[in-house]
């Protein structure tokens, strides 16, 4: 018969830490960011964050899991944010990473700085009408023989880094003196040209115009600037264009920036026979059983109820030094304490054993 005193006593406390690794920052926005990671056992999950090394903020879920993932909110834009990850198992054994970091997605918008008139000129207002949606015009006027030309566009240049630039959202906001056919233009650098995205029948009334480039890269040159052209032709009547409102909309993408592939401690091979707690404990159906060999040996392990009656055998063959896991099934079982029992025979005929306890709540 098992000795549940004994049993109890000789139970191999598991004092190895959870294996941390691949750590990523993802879905990462203006105010918001994800945190995923893995473990090589279940352990629960804390993220300790902050805008230095000190962090400051911590995020917490006590769920015991392999694939852990923790959501950040309430974060500033366009900012570096360093972290670190912790998992703790079942026997309290702590992972903590090294500091990981990364940069959120910012917002920004532009009102042209300077115009272009390709064809005819300003008559009245300046490139600072353009700054706000507030009927104050910039007015531009058309060609006055042929057929009529009225050409022009703003011009920004943006402070951010254009690869890091994900959307471009232009608006602009006229009218004409006459009804007309609006094209918008954004010039692309990496052809020269200049690249139709909208068009619209515009008449005395104010319009709107909205688009949105979600591959703006072309649109931008290598030192920040964007071009926005307003075009209208075809007719032989003179015309004006009151120009509102023109902005130049830009979303930078956030970017992890440093993180850890592999977090250790990194388990080495135990250095004796450990037979380690199971988890979940008590368990229903099933639990999982951990032990390490510090030595290629033959191992037995079995299950035993109360009164010391083996009633299954887990495991009994030769197995490599490291360390594993078997599972226990006990659907077929009643509820109650049961016993597991490791043996080890080593190439030098030493004879190791541990005992723990199971305990199967139905």
């Amino acid at each position: 018969m098992v000795d549940a005193d004994a049993a109890t006593d000789s139970i191999a406390i598991d004092v190895t830490p959870p294996v941390i690794s691949n750590i990523q920052a993802a879905y990462i926005s203006v105010d918001s960011a994800v945190i995923t990671w893995i473990t090589d056992e279940p352990s629960n999950s804390k993220i300790e964050y902050g805008l230095s090394t000190s962090y400051g903020s911590t995020i917490f879920d006590t769920t015991m899991v392999t694939n852990h993932s923790l959501s950040m909110s309430n974060l500033t834009s366009d900012t570096v944010y360093h972290y670190r990850v912790t998992s703790v198992d079942s026997e309290g054994s702590p992972a903590i990473s090294a500091d990981c970091s990364f940069l959120t997605a910012g917002m920004y918008s532009y009102f042209p700085s300077s115009v272009v008139i390709i064809d005819d000129s300003i008559t009245s207002g300046t490139v600072a009408n353009l700054a706000a949606n507030d009927a104050s015009y910039l007015v531009i006027k058309s060609t006055t023989s042929g057929t009529r030309v009225l050409d022009w566009y703003g011009i920004v240049t943006i402070g951010q880094s254009p690869d890091r630039v994900s959307t471009l959202t232009v608006t602009y906001d006229g009218k004409y003196s006459r009804l007309h056919t609006q094209y918008l233009y954004l010039y692309r650098w990496s052809d020269t040209s200049w690249f139709q995205i909208d068009s619209q029948s515009v008449s005395t009334v104010a319009k709107t115009r909205t688009v949105t480039m979600s591959s703006p890269s072309a649109f931008i040159s290598s030192n920040g600037e964007i071009r926005l052209r307003v075009y209208t032709s075809g007719t032989t009547i003179n015309y004006t264009c009151s120009a509102d409102w023109m902005q130049f909309s830009i979303l930078t993408s956030g970017k992890q920036l440093s993180t850890d592939v592999t977090v250790s401690p990194t388990k080495s091979l135990p250095r004796e026979f450990q037979l380690g707690s199971n988890f979940p404990n008590p368990f229903n159906p099933s639990t999982t059983i951990r032990y390490e060999l510090a030595s290629q040996a033959f191992v037995t392990i079995k299950v035993y109820n109360l009164l010391g009656k083996e009633v299954a055998t887990l495991v009994s063959q030769v197995q490599q030094a490291g360390i594993h896991t078997v599972t226990f099934d006990g659907s077929s079982f009643p509820s109650g304490v049961y016993f597991c029992r490791g043996i080890v025979h080593t190439s030098t005929s030493e004879y190791l054993s541990k005992t723990i306890k199971l305990v199967l709540a139905k």
